[in-house]
């Protein structure tokens, strides 16, 4: 388990939400572990910077990470946002004071382990508008043996033939585990004279939750008229603390259109001398 807390320790400076003037929440973020068939507590507090009383609504949310854009997307599906009960329903917060909400937590004893993202929310209403709203990132784990999934869901030159351009190769997979992974690997790509191109993925150690999908697609560069023919792709793709390795090969043709063109006229043309001698021998 003390590998899972210091991939959370990374993830946090990295995800961190941020805090107003108006009221605040502490902590901003925090990490819990918890046995199935267990119940834990967490606890927000809520500070009040106005010059008057607030009143607070405590509630739960889910988020993930898209991996390209480091967007976090609030509102997804999760199971464990149902086991998070908060003990409160509105507190009035006074002005320069501050106020605890309880949040229970009541892990299922068949709870498979694994990770949860989630939000303690505080938010501040009048009445039935909502003036502000706060977040602080609960990690939540279940104990127990996780399980380290990278599904490969499509690894493919977007055609089968380019008649000249720059290729590409698109590739999609998914994080089908119960942990957050950083995928990492190379992309290479050969001609018939050897390595052409070699490309260097995730370099910036971005984590994948679960259920996130990756794609991207790699431009191929620099071909020439001499990688006419076969071109390779190798994916090599390492994930997980238990070191998985996942290779994957395609393969695509490069045949620009200008030599082929070339070469079919210089074919047409012999064949055409070729049938002038013939013909001329024949004549004699």
């Amino acid at each position: 388990m003390k590998y899972l807390l210091y991939f959370v320790v990374v993830l946090f400076c990295v995800y961190a939400p941020q805090s107003v003037k108006a009221f605040s929440i502490s902590p901003l973020r925090q990490t819990v572990t918890a046995d199935p068939g267990t119940i834990t507590r967490v606890q927000l507090e809520v500070s009040n910077d106005y010059a008057q009383s607030i009143d607070i609504e405590p509630s739960i949310d889910a988020f993930t990470v898209n991996p390209q854009t480091d967007e976090m997307l609030y509102g997804v599906s999760s199971i464990a946002r149902d086991w998070i009960q908060p003990k409160q329903n509105t507190i009035e917060v006074p002005a320069g004071q501050s106020r605890i909400f309880d949040f229970d937590i009541r892990v299922p004893a068949d709870a498979e382990p694994g990770a949860h993202y989630l939000m303690l929310v505080a938010t501040h209403k009048v009445g039935s508008q909502v003036q502000g709203e706060l977040g602080s990132l609960l990690f939540f784990y279940v104990a127990g043996q996780i399980n380290e999934m990278l599904n490969v869901e499509t690894f493919a030159p977007l055609k089968n033939v380019y008649w000249g351009g720059k290729p590409e190769v698109s590739l999609q997979f998914r994080n089908n585990g119960t942990i957050h992974l950083v995928p990492q690997g190379t992309l290479q790509i050969k001609t018939r004279r050897g390595e052409h191109q070699t490309f260097v993925m995730n370099p910036e150690n971005k984590k994948l939750l679960p259920h996130v999908r990756w794609e991207e697609d790699y431009l191929i560069e620099n071909l020439s008229f001499s990688d006419i023919g076969k071109v390779y792709a190798q994916l090599t793709l390492q994930y997980g603390f238990g070191g998985h390795t996942i290779i994957r090969n395609v393969s695509f043709y490069y045949l620009p259109w200008g030599l082929v063109v070339g070469i079919l006229g210089a074919l047409i043309f012999g064949v055409l001398l070729l049938r002038i001698v013939l013909i001329k021998r024949h004549a004699k």
